[in-house]
């Protein structure tokens, strides 16, 4: 009988001890879990800061560049549409002329608007695509 009772002890004790342990290593998932997702989180609200700032300044540089484009296309065709002079004719030079403005209100002999420079890379000139501005409402 003494054998009887010293093994329904013992087994309760082990039992008790294998419940514990599963419960431990329960618990220790389930914080695991909820790390992980809030780590998971807070690299998409990071990231996605760095993205919308990136996006930004491409899009910034593929308008400039598109402007510039359009600036010498309009340059070509002013150049393309003066009238040719015949062979036999000695060739008067022309004097230079100024490359058109992008901006129709822009005068003639005005300079050049400045590149963008490292200073304005935080305040792009085209605020078009300045995804930024919708992140701070």
């Amino acid at each position: 009988m003494k054998v009887n009772f010293w093994n329904i002890i013992f087994a309760a004790i082990v039992t008790a001890f294998l419940g514990c342990l599963g419960y431990l290593l329960t618990s220790i998932s389930d914080l695991q879990k909820k790390e992980a997702a809030r780590e998971a989180l807070e690299f998409t609200s990071k990231d996605a800061i760095i993205l919308q700032q990136k996006l930004t300044d491409v899009m910034t540089d593929i308008d400039l560049r598109i402007s510039l484009i359009e600036r010498d296309i309009q340059w070509v065709k002013m150049i393309q549409s003066r009238p040719q002079s015949p062979i036999a004719e000695p060739a008067v030079p022309l004097p230079p002329a100024d490359p058109p403005t992008p901006s129709p209100d822009a005068q003639p002999n005005a300079p050049m608007p400045p590149m963008p420079s490292a200073e304005t890379q935080d305040n792009p000139r085209s605020p078009r695509y300045d995804f930024r501005q919708q992140l701070k409402r």
